[in-house]
């Protein structure tokens, strides 16, 4: 038998086939597609004889909503640091009145019982102040300065003075700006110690009588350029007068 004589078993079978193949080439869309392009005898391709299930696309995700301007934190709502004890003393230090400290005051509290002049022969180079308490009474600094001397200048201070005890008994002098020096003797006790910086108004002492003294007092005297002056003018002269 010749080799392109086969027989008639193997030609029904082989057109069986090519049928089968056309048939299901027809039934799938893309079969068909690759028919009508490709002619009734072509195969269709692995991926077009059995698609894969379409994967529909994930749900997409809707963005969280935004907090509307008036939902979010406002500056007030926001946990702001307390102040430190330190700035709010500082803060209440700068509010408070602050106290105005005067040039000059009157050394003590108490009426004038004797002037500056020449007394019984000799120079009273002061005033003295006088309130009748019989002693005790505080002393203060007529202005601000330096205590140059803080001493008992009597044969005794340690007990109450009279006409026969000579000096000022317990007495203070203070230099002040400008060439200026207060004198306060009779003092009974003295608080300050020389070198000490006072201001106006500092208490430096209490009334007494050591010292040449008939009673207790205050002897009060101002030295400019170290000569003493009359105090009355110079207290005036700064809105001062006792009375």
């Amino acid at each position: 038998m010749h080799p392109w004589i086969r027989p008639a078993r193997v030609v029904l079978a082989t057109s069986a086939l090519a049928l089968a193949g056309t048939l299901t080439a027809a039934q799938s869309p893309l079969g068909a597609l690759a028919a009508a392009g490709g002619g009734a005898g072509a195969m269709p391709s692995p991926a077009a004889a059995h698609p894969s299930p379409s994967v529909s696309p994930a749900p997409s995700v809707s963005p969280a909503p935004s907090l509307s301007p008036s939902a979010s934190l406002s500056p007030s709502a926001s946990a702001s640091p307390s102040p430190a004890p330190t700035r709010n003393a500082a803060r209440a230090a700068r509010s408070a009145p602050r106290r105005v400290v005067p040039r000059w005051v009157l050394p003590m509290r108490g009426s004038l019982s004797s002037g500056f002049g020449v007394r019984w022969g000799v120079l009273h180079a002061g005033i003295d102040l006088a309130n009748g308490s019989g002693g005790g009474s505080p002393v203060f600094a007529a202005s601000a300065g330096t205590v140059t001397a803080a001493r008992c200048t009597s044969p005794d201070c340690s007990h109450r003075g009279s006409l026969a005890m000579p000096g000022y008994g317990n007495m203070i002098d203070i230099a002040h700006a400008g060439g200026v020096t207060t004198r306060y003797g009779h003092l009974e006790r003295m608080v300050v110690r020389p070198g000490q910086h006072v201001v106006a108004g500092s208490l430096i002492g209490f009334e007494g009588a050591t010292g040449n003294v008939t009673g207790a007092h205050l002897h009060f005297e101002v030295h400019v350029g170290g000569s003493a002056i009359n105090p009355l003018p110079f207290l005036r002269a700064h809105g001062l007068s006792p009375h």
